[in-house]
């Protein structure tokens, strides 16, 4: 079901996080030099500048330093991220909330008039006001009246007015969008697991068991992502550090084996973290894709594709490779 959030927000100093149940969110405008606080950390911005024609700010969080490009985020227990520079207020502007991390914003420009499609979303925008930065929008074919840093969400996708511009010959509106995954116990997973969204190259490798008989759905996964595949026992730190994981196959043995399906998934039930009893026990016909994000504390994510048995791994894989 569609809803719309209304964002508070205030420019300098004050900052003011309007709760809605559990979840927080604000916008702030900061300027250089300027603080504000949040959850009793104080945010400063001590720097700016442009990288490839993007503002690029470095924020310092107890005594510690981040550089932020527009469109990044950061999680410190709540999620701040860049939103650009306030061009009318020479300030910048930055969201904050307790929702998920996610890496970058997809950016949509739409004139007046104009339809657009993103990720099977239908998008219009009926009317743009550039003095009040305000749209009238059609939304999955919904009405709504919303102004700048207003949100919309319709299933998985969430979208942001970010600015209104007059433009040459009519005004258009600039949508910020991100897109999530859900897995089969209906948890989101942010798209930039699976790839970078700047450049759509593979962000993940493909691990399947040696022993397994998962290989050939493996391929196909690793295929349609343009990626590599790896053996489990082929996997060091380096790999973790470096890669999110697409895990085929779950923890259990196989018939007649002692060894796990992946070892990787494996490591997982030994953490502590898996609790989808559907693909450890084997004795359901349930099959599911699941996500964990960092479990391995280097900022990469894990995605595991696994059925009760062969046959439903392998149909997991198919219905994973559907989504992509």
């Amino acid at each position: 079901m569609i809803r719309k959030s209304c964002l508070v927000f205030f420019l300098l100093f004050i900052l003011v996080i309007t709760s809605l149940g559990a979840e927080k969110r604000a916008n702030a405008f900061v300027y250089r030099g300027e603080s504000i606080f949040v959850e009793g950390k104080e945010i400063e911005l001590v720097d700016y500048r442009i990288t490839n024609e993007k503002y690029e700010v470095t924020l310092r969080i107890d005594d510690n330093d981040y550089v932020l490009k527009e469109g990044e985020s950061l999680e410190i227990e709540f999620e701040i991220t860049f939103l650009g520079r306030e061009i009318d207020r020479l300030s910048f502007a930055f969201y904050i909330s307790a929702l998920p991390c996610f890496d970058e914003l997809k950016e949509v420009i739409l004139y007046e008039g104009q339809t657009a499609q993103v990720k099977k979303h239908e998008i219009i925008i009926e009317s743009v006001d550039t003095q009040k930065d305000r749209v009238i929008i059609f939304f999955d074919g919904e009405e709504f009246f919303i102004s700048k840093y207003d949100k919309l969400e319709s299933g998985d996708l969430h979208i942001w007015l970010f600015k209104t511009v007059i433009g040459l010959s009519n005004p258009y509106a600039v949508l910020k969008c991100r897109f999530f995954y859900r897995d089969v116990e209906d948890n989101l997973f942010p798209e930039h697991v699976l790839r970078i969204p700047s450049t759509k190259e593979a962000n993940c490798i493909v691990i399947v068991g040696r022993e397994a008989a998962d290989r050939e759905i493996a391929d196909k996964i690793a295929e349609s992502l343009n990626c590599g595949v790896l053996y489990d026992d082929q996997i060091e730190e380096s790999h973790k550090m470096s890669y999110n994981f697409i895990l085929v196959g779950g923890p259990c043995p196989p018939c007649g084996k002692t060894d796990p399906a992946n070892k990787i998934t494996y490591e997982l039930v030994e953490k502590g973290l898996s609790q989808k009893e559907y693909w450890i026990t084997g004795n359901g016909s349930q099959e599911g894709f699941t996500y964990f994000k960092d479990p391995w504390g280097h900022g990469k994510d894990v995605l595991v594709v696994a059925g009760s048995d062969r046959e439903f791994t392998y149909a997991t894989g198919e219905n994973f490779i559907e989504l992509l």
